[in-house]
């Protein structure tokens, strides 16, 4: 594996991505990641652990890439 460069914009984006799994206004949330239950902190250490193993960002500009992403959710079903 490579190592991820660190490119503080793709973070932000990927955090803001990560974000949309508690929900808001539009979109359910998951009940897993319940943010009264100190399920945000389970969360954002499934993405500091992403990041430990990532060779992509989950998002590059505006596109989901999906090989990421499946292995953030590999992440976060450990936490089931």
């Amino acid at each position: 594996m490579k190592n991820l460069l660190f490119d503080i914009h793709s973070i932000i984006d990927d955090f803001v991505f990560l974000f949309y799994f508690i929900g808001n206004d539009f979109l359910p949330r998951m009940y897993c990641f319940d943010i009264r239950n100190e399920n945000l902190e389970k969360l954002l250490k499934v993405f500091q652990n992403y990041y430990i193993i990532a060779n992509s960002y989950i998002n590059i500009d505006g596109d989901l890439q999906f090989e990421a992403f499946k292995l953030l959710l590999i992440e976060i079903v450990k936490l089931e």
